[in-house]
């Protein structure tokens, strides 16, 4: 449980109720929790990310206007933001990918590392903008080379994802890219 911070919206329940959680910087979805809130973002009433995160940059709005929501997908009750409408739209891919940039090159980032599949979409760009290597992370047995294997757990089940174990070398400054991260 947690406490939600005004987003602009308000269904009006003030009572704990299970509601979705959205990315502050991306106005992407990320998961499904119960908070104690009055100021929510309710899944039942909104299909497009810009109607549930206001953005005080015009360049965000753009953003989030691409995007797509898909109700009860993969599963009942869960939102899924579709970015591969985001994609379908240079103007606001582009403006995505130079928010991105803007957001990390101050930062000492010595390699990208995109989760497949959209992190792959997202992290390439990035990190030849940023200068740096890109690693991909992908799912089991499709890399060639000796590799790392971590297991996570999904809203709706779990997977695997694997590495080449000389892609990151100790001590490098990561930034690890994915639509739901």
């Amino acid at each position: 449980e947690g406490e939600v911070s005004s987003t602009g919206h308000d269904c009006g329940r003030s009572r704990q109720h299970t509601m979705d959680v959205v990315c502050r910087p991306t106005g992407l979805y990320t998961s499904r929790k119960r908070y104690r809130s009055v100021s929510c973002i309710c899944r039942a009433s909104h299909p497009k990310a810009s109607e549930c995160f206001p953005q005080h940059d015009p360049r965000k709005q753009v953003v989030a206007e691409s995007i797509r929501g898909v109700a009860d997908f993969p599963k009942p009750g869960i939102l899924f933001w579709d970015v591969t409408t985001l994609m379908l739209d240079a103007q606001a891919f582009q403006t995505c990918m130079d928010l991105l940039v803007e957001r990390y090159e101050k930062e000492k980032i010595d390699a990208v590392a995109g989760l497949e599949a959209r992190g792959l979409v997202f992290g390439a760009p990035l990190a030849l903008a940023l200068k740096c290597s890109f690693v991909m992370l992908r799912k089991p047995n499709k890399l060639p080379a000796e590799k790392v294997t971590e297991s996570y757990d999904l809203e709706y089940g779990s997977d695997r994802i694997e590495m080449h174990r000389d892609a990151i070398q100790p001590g490098q400054n990561v930034l690890l890219v994915d639509d739901l991260i």
